[in-house]
């Protein structure tokens, strides 16, 4: 083989060289970005389960409250519907957090809200045995209120941490699509390059002297 003849495999060599390091390149920027958006996806999920838990408390405590202001069996309905829905919530919280952080703050979360759900159930439970009025000043201890005051400052601790964690998770990811694209770009217009550049001189070695 001439001295052109290996300047052309050189250089073919060569185009597929820069095109295989831009391939592992972007390949290991690809996997950090797929890791970004599963983190993504996570934190997005454990947001709406959490959220949907708190809205579910919430309904819950206010079918309890309709229920001591009519005394009616009718309007215990919405709060023996939100136990059993709650108790779902929470479940799904607990199982489909993929977040290794956030697994203490959901412990604690679930300890209060079982707590609170036990208040409302002896509210329930006094308001059937002794009457409303005894579960009125039951629920005038202000212990419910306080313990819905915490519930509340533990998840609004929760989502703004992870708002910020999304944020940062968004930020990586549009950081890692931006690299992956200049990679591949710059493997391909350095193969280019090195073709067109062999290309030329293999063109100027088989021209006539």
């Amino acid at each position: 083989m001439g001295t052109t003849g290996n300047k052309v495999l050189a250089g073919s060599f060569l185009s597929i060289a820069a095109l295989v390091v831009a391939g592992i390149a972007a390949y290991f920027c690809f996997a950090t970005l797929l890791e970004a958006f599963e983190r993504l996806d996570a934190q997005r999920k454990t947001l709406g389960d959490l959220s949907n838990a708190f809205a579910i408390l919430q309904e819950t405590e206010a079918g309890q409250r309709g229920y001591l202001l009519t005394g009616k069996s009718a309007d215990l309905a919405p709060y023996e519907s939100g136990r059993v829905r709650l108790s779902s919530a929470l479940q799904d919280l607990r199982k489909d957090n993929r977040l290794t952080e956030l697994e203490g703050d959901i412990d604690a979360l679930k300890k209060l809200t079982e707590e609170r759900m036990s208040d409302l159930e002896a509210g329930v439970q006094i308001a059937k045995e002794k009457g409303r009025e005894a579960a009125v000043q039951l629920v005038a201890t202000d212990v419910g209120k306080k313990l819905m005051d915490e519930i509340r400052a533990k998840v609004a601790g929760i989502e703004r941490r992870q708002m910020q964690e999304l944020d940062r998770a968004a930020k990586l990811a549009r950081a890692q699509t931006t690299m992956v694209k200049r990679i591949i770009l710059a493997g391909m217009g350095l193969a280019a390059i090195i073709s067109l550049a062999t290309a030329v001189a293999a063109a100027n070695r088989s021209r006539p002297g």
